[in-house]
């Protein structure tokens, strides 16, 4: 403990296998983990700053006390003994211990508390992370009583009133070990004024590694489609800076750190257009040379917003566009499908200069083969600069994970035997995840994912690109006679 308050250790913890890429600020910090290729394992990792680090720093810094954040990924560590020896330097001692988690690195994130353990005999742990929204989870973690509380609401919200000692049964969305049994006085998460938020404390990390900074401006999403965590981790209640205090955010980034370029990790970004036009006239006017990229609707978004945002440093927008399949959009409560104005906006964004990313997921509920190629045909329709298709990632809490729990789509009967190897399997993105719908195998989805990309990848290469068109060819022949084969009853892929 210092004069000024208490020393907090916030710790992303390591993670040694090489093969991923582990991304926990990603799917609204419930993340995922993506493979490497060969020749980059023993490459450094790139490193995406957690968002919420840096604000429950500021928020205890604010209240007095003496945060220090140690997120691995600055040091990609290479084994435990050098883990050990670098994070005992970094923090002689402390008073409380916190754990940013994720779906990919929970179970390391779990072992590594014995660790923790004996480095600092007698500190409690805690351990958070938007992966606790979904109750499970919690239920999950209880089970291992390894950390010394679980916090299911966002951190920014509580972590002043625990390390400040007080009764845990008056902290929402506090479980709290007691006599070898975890009690919660308010299970209600409680969610972070945005507003009231201090400048993140980006000072605490190695910025000399970023290539990009992450900024939150707002956090909830009232839209609520059934397969998104941005609905399940930040509710539906939309809460936003204003644009006079995300500026304010975004020059301390650019005058402190020298930030060129920034990631606005929002849900829906321009979802309160005055607000947004605000705070690009306010950019526009500092003149602050900073670009960023964001991710919004496309029904929040017309011509001449995306003019404005350009001339305030808008470089890359992304968007979901999910499926043309009308069947899937329903299931999925996703309302929006107006291609037209879509690409009305991606063209102006591409005439401006800005790159545009849309996003494509196949094989939801509702899905069929010929829905499929009718995505993969929107898609080339649409024109974005860089069009990816996605195979169904059900986050633990949503709607789409429930149905395909219900319906077979996961493995139930792991689920209910061995749910560490459930979870492990759910963490992991990009690399064979199952279908959602009956009408499509989880091998033709793997396959359909494949055509897709591939197709996007030959639009954008100059020359015959023999081999990518012969492997498109491969995989709709091995599409179409799964198909057949299904359609006389033999169970193939």
């Amino acid at each position: 403990m210092t004069e000024a308050g208490k020393t907090v250790l916030l710790l992303s913890l390591p993670n040694y296998d090489r093969r991923y890429m582990f991304h926990k600020e990603m799917g609204s910090g419930v993340g995922f983990k993506s493979l490497r290729a060969p020749k980059n394992h023993g490459r450094p990792r790139q490193i995406y700053a957690i968002a919420e680090l840096q604000y429950a720093a500021a928020v205890l810094r604010a209240a007095g006390h003496r945060p220090i954040i140690d997120d691995d990924q600055y040091r990609d560590s290479t084994s435990r003994g050098l883990y050990r020896t670098a994070l005992k330097e970094r923090c002689p001692d402390c008073a409380a211990i916190f754990v940013r988690t994720s779906l990919p690195t929970l179970f390391l994130d779990l072992e590594q508390a014995e660790l923790l353990r004996e480095l600092y005999p007698g500190v409690p742990l805690y351990i958070f992370g938007p992966l606790f929204a979904a109750a499970e989870m919690v239920d999950f973690v209880k089970s291992r009583k390894v950390y010394d509380g679980v916090v299911a609401s966002e951190i920014e919200a509580v972590i002043t009133d625990i390390v400040e000692g007080r009764d845990p049964a008056e902290i929402q969305g506090l479980y709290h070990l007691r006599e070898g049994a975890y009690d919660c006085g308010n299970p209600a998460r409680a969610l972070t004024n945005m507003q009231d938020l201090p400048l993140p404390a980006y000072d605490l990390v190695d910025t000399g590694k970023l290539d990009r900074f992450i900024v939150q401006t707002s956090r909830g999403c009232p839209i609520g489609c059934n397969y998104c965590p941005y609905f399940i981790s930040q509710g539906n209640k939309f809460r936003a800076k204003t644009a006079e205090r995300s500026l304010e955010e975004i020059r301390h980034l650019v005058e402190t750190f020298g930030a060129k370029r920034l990631i606005i990790h929002d849900p829906i970004f321009t979802l309160d257009r005055k607000r947004i036009e605000r705070l690009c006239e306010l950019l526009i006017e500092a003149d602050l040379g900073v670009e960023w990229e964001c991710e919004s609707h496309m029904n929040h978004l017309d011509p001449a917003l995306i003019e404005l945002m350009y001339r305030a440093g808008l470089r890359i927008l992304a968007y979901g566009v999910e499926s043309a399949n009308e069947e899937v959009l329903k299931k999925a409560n996703r309302r929006f499908k107006n291609w037209e104005k879509m690409k009305e906006n991606i063209e102006a964004a591409k005439k401006l200069g800005i790159e545009t990313r849309a996003y494509f997921i196949l094989a939801l509920p509702g899905d069929t083969v010929e829905g499929a190629y009718a995505t993969m045909a929107l898609a080339r329709h649409l024109g974005s600069d860089y069009s990816k298709f996605n195979l169904p990632n059900p986050y633990p809490g949503t709607g789409a994970y429930d149905l395909a729990l219900a319906e077979g789509r996961l493995d139930r009967a792991l689920f209910e035997r061995d749910r560490e190897a459930f979870y492990r399997a759910r963490g992991l993105h990009g690399h064979n995840e199952p279908s959602m719908t009956e009408d499509i195998s989880d091998l033709q989805a793997q396959y359909l994912s494949r055509i897709g990309n591939h197709s996007m990848l030959l639009e954008r290469e100059t020359g015959l690109s023999l081999t990518r068109r012969s492997k498109i060819a491969a995989y709709k022949v091995a599409v179409q006679g799964i198909s057949a084969l299904r359609q006389v009853g033999l169970p193939v892929g």
